[in-house]
């Protein structure tokens, strides 16, 4: 993500690279590791933002779907057709009612045959 949670297309390359290596800073002192994915705040990016995450290592990624406090299930399982093989689903978390939400969103899937995996998986088997 950021530092500071800003739209990263309004500002200069060296406030990016700023944006991201002060959050990789932290990360790496509690992980010991280099995070190798960044979800742009909004999603929002362009051809720069998209050449500093790269020069830094990161693999930008979005999502295809959006797990909010509010109505949570029809985002995900119902708005535009319904959750997609591949799709990435962005969860945001609040109240102890999301946490039902999602119970209630996976337990359907796994039942539909879905398999969750992690993001390094998930971008290994488009290639």
């Amino acid at each position: 993500h950021t530092w500071s949670h800003v739209n990263l297309t309004t500002l200069s390359s060296g406030q990016v690279a700023s944006q991201l290596m002060r959050t990789q800073a932290v990360i790496s002192g509690i992980t010991g590791n280099q995070a190798p994915y960044m979800r742009p705040p909004g999603g929002a990016t362009n051809p720069a933002v998209k050449r500093v995450a790269s020069s830094l290592g990161y693999h930008i990624v979005l999502w295809d779907r959006t797990f909010g406090e509010s109505r949570a299930y029809y985002h995900v399982m119902q708005e535009r057709g319904g959750v997609q093989p591949g799709d990435v689903i962005l969860c945001h978390w609040g109240d102890v009612d999301a946490y039902h939400e999602m119970d209630r969103i996976l337990s359907q899937l796994k039942a539909q045959g879905y398999e969750f995996v992690t993001l390094s998986e998930l971008i290994a088997d488009s290639k």
